[in-house]
């Protein structure tokens, strides 16, 4: 009986009662009146009569009284007694819901395990069967006479798996779903789209690479402009989105690599190198550049608060004679030389800066009376064995913005350049710059110490900027940060957040245009979800709400056999997966570094020579 009938029932019930009660109580008192008619008072006692009559009438009048208060008693624990029977129903409906409700997610966990453990089986098998048919395949070969074709046993097989994967494994995978859920009669069960990314794995179009238009990228058809979109490779994807290929012949794109001259990773070779062959080094790497039709170098100039050029601010640097505060013999300039030889070589020169950083972990050598960490030894501190400047301290911002526009006044730079390095990378410890934060409280200041730190970055940022366009307005200043804002952005993404650790907010640097250009320091392959290249690439250039260019930054070093051992086709893909989005300003790739590059591990320079055929522009920014 629902709630509703309950209620209905107990107002008759009561209406009725109410009814009886009234015609009882009439009945009475016509009694009490028609007995005081019939015994009307005719002689001497009708007082006292009538006295006897008027007390009948009270008693009975209390007796009434009495009557209802009981009714009314009996109505209220009626009442409760319902309440109570009413919440007791709820409470069991409650109950049993719940207990239905875990049932459903104990049934749907139990079936997402069995497809699971179906749809691995599955696979693990296909698998099996078909490496045991590419063994044979490949040993039938061999067993023809075949050996002098030039692919071995192992590379024959493993192009045949590569084969595969790429042409059937995704199609298959949804194939392989479809049946399952056919079987348990689940064809409109939903499945989510996050759930079918897991199973499906990825995108053909991630990994296909058209020969004519390199690799693609899946977008909404909408924002494929001036370009080609294929379907059937964006399996995980919405009807919409489709593979994009980029059909516009490149004419503008940045072709750099950095050139780092801390602890010589890459110039000078030897710091005891006489200048001519200092100078013959940094001459052969300009005609590789020239060669490979690259058309920038990131030239690092001043690594710990030194100088790889004439400075009357900052000491000579140990990198380049040896001898930290020793100037070259005979004396040269590195900056002088490599601007005008590259620019002989249509090769723009970004100087390269490192601000804060003032001696490497581990140093021992005597710091020059002119250096930094000496002319504001307050703000100088010992950080996980270097010394670092305190980015907080106003005097020292002032003193790294004076440097570059020393630089910029004399020197024929095409761009200025700053990296990762602000705030030190964390080594567990606390920053020891809480006499700098204290003094900013006592001057007024408002914000908690992490925003008064990226605070003081940006301050920084946006002094550079300004001064230096306005010493010389067509100079670029860009930043090559860490290639994560934050942990969890762009949804998947985990890693350092720079934003937290290292105290640099590079996207408002970019949103707001306070830089010319933006080389987040994307390190990592394609594939892997967690750093995923093109998901942070994509990521990045949708925070350019001004139009700012963005160059990532692309790990050479890891082609290195004796590091992460990289194919060499990992970074053709990077390349062609930027290509992709340069109708979005992704213009450009910067490499680290330069010396994988003169060494052409595993082949490098002539994947580039295919890449960069043809000779073009570095990009235009009409803003400037």
């Amino acid at each position: 009986m629902s709630s509703n009938q309950r209620n209905t029932k107990f107002v008759v019930i009561e209406l009725i009662y109410k009814i009886a009660v009234g015609l009882l109580i009439a009945g009475l008192l016509a009694a009490i009146l028609i007995i005081l008619v019939i015994r009307l008072p005719t002689n001497s006692n009708s007082a006292s009569q009538s006295q006897d009559a008027v007390a009948m009438l009270i008693r009975s009048n209390e007796h009434m009284a009495q009557l209802q208060r009981e009714h009314e008693k009996r109505l209220q624990e009626q009442q409760q007694l319902t309440q109570w029977n009413f919440t007791l129903e709820l409470t069991k409906r409650a109950e049993h819901f719940n207990e239905k409700q875990q049932q459903e997610d104990h049934d749907w966990n139990q079936l997402n395990a069995e497809l699971n453990r179906n749809l691995t089986a599955t696979h693990h098998q296909k698998e099996l069967k078909f490496r045991e048919t590419v063994e044979l395949a490949a040993q039938r070969l061999m067993a023809q006479g075949r050996q002098q074709h030039e692919w071995t046993l192992e590379q024959y097989r493993s192009h045949l798996i590569e084969e595969h994967r790429r042409q059937e494994q995704f199609r298959q995978d949804e194939h392989d779903l479809d049946e399952f859920l056919d079987a348990y009669n689940l064809t409109s069960a939903p499945i989510s789209l996050l759930q079918r990314k897991v199973l499906i794995k990825a995108d053909t179009c991630n990994t296909y690479n058209h020969p004519q238009y390199g690799i693609g990228q899946c977008i909404d058809v909408n924002q494929c402009h001036n370009a080609l979109y294929q379907s059937g490779l964006c399996e995980s994807q919405p009807a919409n989105i489709k593979c994009c290929f980029s059909t516009n012949p490149i004419k503008e794109e940045f072709r750099a690599a950095w050139i780092a001259t801390v602890a010589n990773i890459d110039w000078p070779s030897s710091r005891t190198a006489t200048p001519t062959e200092q100078q013959a080094e940094l001459i052969n790497i300009l005609n590789t550049v020239q060669r490979l039709n690259m058309n920038g170098v990131v030239f690092q100039i001043r690594p710990v608060g030194d100088a790889l050029y004439a400075s009357t601010l900052e000491p000579w640097s140990l990198y380049l004679t040896g001898t930290h505060g020793k100037a070259p013999s005979p004396l040269w300039d590195p900056l002088t030389f490599i601007t005008t030889e590259a620019h002989k070589r249509n090769i723009e020169v970004h100087a390269w800066l490192n601000p804060y950083r003032a001696r490497m972990s581990g140093a021992t050598y005597e710091l020059a009376s002119n250096h930094m960490a000496k002319r504001f030894p307050k703000y100088a501190y010992t950080y996980n064995k270097y010394i670092w400047m305190d980015p907080g301290s106003i005097e020292v911002q002032q003193f790294i913005v004076n440097v570059t526009e020393d630089i910029v006044r004399r020197y024929a730079v095409d761009g200025i350049h700053m990296d990762d390095y602000f705030y030190p990378y964390n080594d567990g410890t606390e920053f020891p710059d809480a006499e700098t934060y204290r003094t900013y409280q006592q001057t007024g200041g408002k914000l908690n110490k992490d925003d008064w730190r990226r605070s003081s970055v940006n301050n920084l940022i946006q002094t550079m900027y300004t001064r230096i366009h306005a010493v010389k307005p067509k100079v670029k200043f860009g930043i090559s940060p860490f290639g994560i804002w934050k942990n969890g952005v762009p949804q998947g993404i985990t890693g350092l957040s720079s934003y937290d650790s290292l105290y640099c907010d590079s996207r408002m640097w970019l949103e707001q245009g306070l830089v010319d250009y933006l080389t987040p320091q994307l390190y990592w392959q394609i594939d892997p979800p967690a750093q995923s290249y093109p998901v942070l690439l994509n990521w990045w250039i949708q925070q350019s709400k001004k139009g700012r260019h963005v160059y990532p930054g692309n790990g050479v070093y890891r082609i290195l056999p004796t590091g992460s051992n990289w194919p060499v086709t990992e970074i053709v893909r990077q390349i062609n997966i930027t290509r992709s989005m340069h109708e979005r300003l992704a213009l450009g790739n910067v490499f680290y570094s330069v010396k994988q590059i003169m060494q052409n591990v595993k082949g490098i320079q002539t994947e580039l020579a295919t890449l960069y055929k043809q000779k073009v522009a570095v990009p235009k920014m009409n803003w400037l």
